[in-house]
């Protein structure tokens, strides 16, 4: 090659490159939500890290969840570094009929700490292990045939996750 055609091909593909981050920036702006957009309603679950409430989201016609993580000094306010924290940056790529689907995520300032927000579909049953633990103790009854279908349903979510 000569150094006018390496030139060139340098020039479009440092212009590729470019387009190409453009583009991924665009696309994170797409799974940003602002607090603004978000109602808060009860909490329907709760662990070490985190709360999950009720809520909805204005651009959907309906419930979501929105886990809220705890308190973080170092959580990101800026939109392009929420997307790089790991469960954000997993969820977004996960989609399958067996996994809650992930519809975006941001943060909220509370008591002048930013914490984290994931919003995903609403799943009015609850949990599938709140369910299995109300059957176990005569809350819900649970056919065989359901049993099944559950166990066939989280194989099958997790053959997705492993692989």
């Amino acid at each position: 090659y000569h150094k006018s055609e390496m030139r060139k091909m340098s020039t479009i593909f440092t212009k590729q490159i470019l387009e190409q981050e453009e583009d991924l920036r665009l696309m994170k702006q797409g799974w940003y939500i602002q607090e603004q957009e978000l109602t808060f309603l009860e909490v329907v679950g709760s662990g070490a890290s985190s709360e999950v409430r009720r809520g909805r989201w204005a651009p959907i016609d309906g419930d979501v969840a929105i886990k809220v993580m705890n308190p973080q000094i170092d959580a990101p306010e800026d939109p392009q570094e929420l997307f790089s924290i790991d469960e954000v940056s997993f969820m977004q790529r996960m989609r399958h009929p067996r996994l809650v689907l992930f519809l975006g995520a941001g943060v909220r300032i509370w008591n002048e700490v930013p914490q984290l927000l994931v919003v995903t579909q609403f799943m009015p049953l609850g949990s599938l292990e709140k369910l299995l633990e109300n059957a176990s103790v005569g809350k819900v009854v649970l056919s065989s045939r359901d049993r099944i279908r559950f166990a066939c349903d989280i194989a099958e979510g997790m053959e997705y996750l492993h692989n």
